[in-house]
């Protein structure tokens, strides 16, 4: 069985001063049974934080600071490559996702 195509560009919403936030992200063509998510802390290492066959991921409790996320989509046998600006037509190659900065009400936002 060959892999899922990679998943649709994420989108972040930010709640204002409450560190929680909620992702999306487009669907993949091919057999989908599961979708993984890894997120990452200013760079530092990567941990699985969602596997499941919705396309959002909503967190809570979080504290200041720039997160990145990458999602992925599997069927029972392959995995599709995780999801980064070089997955997407005419973006730049290397490393990324979709980063969520998360602050007080003055500086809440998401970006991409």
């Amino acid at each position: 069985m060959i892999p899922p195509t990679v998943p649709g560009i994420p989108a972040l919403t930010s709640y204002c001063n409450t560190g929680s936030y909620l992702m999306t992200w487009g669907g993949s063509t091919g057999n989908v049974t599961a979708y993984e998510v890894l997120e990452s802390l200013a760079f530092g290492g990567e941990s699985l934080v969602y596997s499941g066959t919705n396309q959002t991921l909503s967190r809570s409790g979080m504290a200041d600071g720039v997160y990145w996320y990458r999602p992925r989509a599997c069927n029972l046998t392959a995995c599709s490559a995780y999801w980064s600006l070089s997955s997407e037509a005419g973006q730049p190659r290397g490393w990324a996702g979709a980063p969520a900065t998360i602050q007080e009400c003055g500086g809440a936002g998401v970006h991409r």
